[in-house]
């Protein structure tokens, strides 16, 4: 007999801080290096996931089996282009929702501005004051709209 085993899906939101001693260029130029980091080492372990970046904040969902979800959020708390990292849900999940990307990213721009205002509060960006499922559903509009990729993936 043949049992289908139903893959583990753990998903994994949190907010952080840019470290506000590093500029908005070094931090653009670095979003490159994460990503192409980022989209070679979720692949090895089979994490799928999303990250968001404006001038103040970072916002990320990992999606994967809970071990390597788990380990992979540790690493990346203590990387130190950003502080006051947050996990802000951590869940089943019934499948993965950014599955086709290892690490897909959007910027705050004026091309994504009109995503973003959907979500500000008094005006601002302030997913600290956001719940999960407010932060997810910008993640899949910034998705619908279209994500970055790192070259080559």
């Amino acid at each position: 007999m043949i049992v289908n085993k139903i893959m583990e899906c753990t998903r994994i939101i949190y907010i952080s801080r840019l470290q506000i001693s590093f500029t908005n260029h070094f931090i653009t130029k670095q979003l490159g290096n994460i990503l192409t980091i980022s989209n070679h080492n979720n692949r090895a372990d089979d994490i799928t996931g999303v990250l968001i970046f404006d001038s103040s904040w970072f916002v990320q969902v990992l999606e994967g089996q809970r071990d390597k979800v788990w380990s992979r959020f540790k690493k990346i708390e203590q990387d130190p282009r950003h502080t006051d990292v947050m996990p802000l849900d951590m869940s089943m999940a019934p499948g993965r929702r950014f599955g086709q990307w290892w690490m897909g990213c959007a910027e705050r721009n004026s091309s994504t501005e009109d995503v973003f205002a959907r979500y500000l509060k008094d005006g601002q960006f302030q997913p600290d004051k956001m719940q999960s499922i407010e932060l997810l559903s910008l993640m899949i509009d910034l998705s619908e709209y279209g994500l970055r990729r790192a070259v080559g993936t």
